[in-house]
């Protein structure tokens, strides 16, 4: 099977793949909140287990190791799983939220798809420190303003 690899690490559908996507409304990944787009990620990183899981058993192949025309189908559709995963750590990176919980949901939403990926701990620290970094600051921002009613200045 002729198949590349993305930045993601996912095996790309081959050229022949069958016709299949997942559409979603103008904007309604935008429309999430943090917390939203972490637990979708999440959701689409369990859908991703289940399917690439099913799509090694035996009836999704013929007899000369072939995928027969469900398991093209399943591939399909693990594959637009996987773009809509893509497509929500995007929307995570993009976003610049400025409280602390939901800057944790962005860090959370980045690290946990990286680390699926990720080959050595060393290719996630140094996100996770920046993460921990930036939520440590919306903390104390906050902290702050909840004691003197007034902005930290920039």
């Amino acid at each position: 099977m002729n198949v590349s690899t993305d930045t993601t690490g996912r095996a790309e559908a081959p050229a022949d793949r069958e016709p299949l996507t997942i559409t979603l409304k103008p904007g309604a990944l935008e429309s999430l909140d943090m917390e939203g787009v972490k637990v979708l990620a999440e959701a689409v990183r369990t859908l991703t287990d289940v399917c690439a899981g099913l799509s090694c058993q035996p009836k999704f192949w013929t007899r000369d190791e072939h995928r027969n025309a469900a398991g093209r189908l399943l591939d399909c559709l693990l594959n637009d799983i996987g773009d809509l995963g893509d497509k929500l750590l995007h929307t995570a990176i993009a976003a610049t939220p400025h409280a602390s919980r939901d800057r944790e949901h962005r860090a959370w939403c980045i690290l946990q798809t990286r680390a699926d990926y990720a080959d050595e701990l060393s290719e996630i620290a140094v996100d996770a420190v920046q993460a921990l970094r930036d939520v440590e600051n919306a903390k104390f921002d906050e902290a702050h303003l909840a004691r003197t009613g007034k902005a930290v200045p920039s």
